[in-house]
């Protein structure tokens, strides 16, 4: 039902899933869901390092729900080591927090704009 009302209120719906919860059957929700967010890091652990099964994660659940046309997002412990193997999977949005503000966040910006640069060359 909460799916339901924010999407009747012209908002974006989804589900969280924290790294160690499997991806559930998902098609009761349909068409309510619009996005899945993938926890790549334990929630409220400092300086947690990306959890690397969640690619595999990702890419079974995209395959699963390949007809819904969801949007998949990876949120956690995204660098400037692993951004270009993220991207390389189904992944719509990718967020990056706490890298950014570990030094100066706009050269930090530059140096993630310049590696996805090169690396569509």
């Amino acid at each position: 039902r909460l799916l339901q009302m924010i999407k009747r209120n012209n908002v974006k719906a989804g589900l969280a899933f924290n790294p160690a919860t499997q991806i559930p059957d998902l098609t009761y929700l349909f068409p309510s869901l619009d996005f899945v967010n993938l926890l790549s890091t334990e929630p409220l652990v400092n300086k947690n390092k990306f959890i690397s099964s969640t690619i595999n994660k990702l890419k079974c659940g995209y395959e699963k729900y390949l007809e819904y046309n969801l949007e998949w997002v990876i949120d956690g412990g995204v660098t400037d080591e692993n951004l270009l193997s993220i991207m390389a999977c189904p992944t719509d949005i990718v967020v990056i927090g706490r890298y950014l503000f570990e030094g100066n966040p706009r050269e930090k910006i530059n140096q993630l704009n310049k590696l996805i640069t090169e690396d569509r060359q």
